[in-house]
């Protein structure tokens, strides 16, 4: 044993460490636990924040925001994924012509640079309208049975 491993014996030192033939320290990683393998690209290995599991809860709730698209039932929030990366779809470089929704310069206004899932949805006019009306029937559905539900009741009824 040299000098060097025995320092690093006595004092504690994270055994990570190797050390080199011109005596010098360098942190030995192993990376197969931490990553996906080749066969998925090498994800990393991600703790989640509250961010990434409000993303999580989108995915999963996607049905939910717009009921005329389909999307295949999912059980992702039963059990995250351990490894996982967001990614962005980003439109061609094509010019795009035409009026109204298709022109460029209509994207060009719309920029969604930098947003997660879950700011494009709350932007979103479409699904807050859905939201909106979505919340109004439950509500509706919720007020029966109440005090003003009962006092309109009593009040449609006929008097002598």
């Amino acid at each position: 044993m040299g000098k060097h491993e025995l320092f690093r014996v006595s004092k504690g030192v994270d055994s990570n460490f190797k050390l080199n033939s011109d005596l010098s320290c360098s942190r030995s990683q192993d990376n197969s636990k931490r990553t996906t393998g080749s066969d998925w690209f090498k994800l990393p290995e991600k703790e989640y924040t509250e961010d990434t599991l409000y993303e999580f809860k989108a995915l999963h709730l996607r049905t939910s925001a717009d009921p005329k698209l389909f999307y295949k039932p999912d059980n992702s929030m039963k059990s995250p994924p351990t490894s996982f990366a967001f990614g962005r779809v980003v439109e061609s470089g094509r010019l795009k012509t035409g009026a109204g929704q298709e022109s460029s310069t209509y994207k060009s206004k719309k920029t969604k640079t930098g947003l997660s899932f879950v700011q494009e949805l709350l932007r979103d006019s479409n699904t807050q309208k859905w939201a909106n009306k979505k919340y109004g029937e439950i509500q509706r559905v919720k007020a029966k049975g109440g005090k003003k539900w009962y006092a309109k009741q009593v009040a449609k009824r006929k008097k002598y």
